[in-house]
């Protein structure tokens, strides 16, 4: 069977300069489409911002003929700002989505906890609420045993009102044997497709 192996793109490219960070684009573009994601990476690396939390390919996609454009533009007359203007509103656009998730995020977990702690009656829903939100699908008995401040009679009581009273939850695979049931958590995912 024949492999492809990808190319070390930043021994192709370099690191560093704006001139790199053109280059990488246009070969991203070009050899590796899903390698766009590498752009963030190396910015985090050169220590331009603090952490690769964001990735840029879902607009790229979205703006694809215009992506197309700016990377011509760079390559065939130099044009540097269009392509800055063009990425810079791509970083914009993807820091208000994450900032849009993480709100949406909290405010989830803030009213979950709320809404669990009056149903259950439990001190306890805070810790059971907060893993929740490590995993949007999840086998009982690792998110059960996951908890251990909580016993376990309680974290199942509080699953149990979470799915039956409150909706939140939802069955995806039911108990079979030894084997636990794995739940899934709808809203939280809506927020990490």
């Amino acid at each position: 069977m024949d492999t492809f192996e990808r190319p070390n793109l930043f021994a192709i490219v370099g690191t560093g300069t704006p001139l790199a960070m053109g280059k990488l684009a246009c070969v991203s573009q070009l050899v590796e489409p899903q390698g766009r994601i590498i752009i963030p990476l190396m910015m985090h690396r050169e220590g331009l911002i603090s952490s690769p939390c964001f990735f840029l390919s879902a607009f790229f996609d979205q703006n694809n003929i215009e992506y197309g454009d700016h990377l011509l533009g760079v390559s065939a007359l130099g044009d540097w700002s269009g392509w800055c203007r063009f990425f810079l509103h791509a970083v914009t656009d993807q820091v208000k989505q994450n900032r849009d998730r993480a709100r949406g995020m909290y405010d989830l977990n803030r009213r979950l906890k709320r809404e669990l702690a009056e149903q259950s009656g439990s001190a306890h829903a805070h810790e059971v609420v907060d893993r929740l939100f490590s995993a949007a699908i999840f086998r009982t008995s690792e998110f059960v045993n996951g908890i251990p401040d909580v016993g376990p009679q309680t974290v199942r009581s509080m699953l149990r009102i979470l799915e039956k009273d409150m909706g939140a939850l939802h069955i995806l695979e039911e108990q079979k044997g030894r084997r636990s049931s794995i739940m899934i958590f709808p809203e939280l995912l809506r927020f990490i497709d």
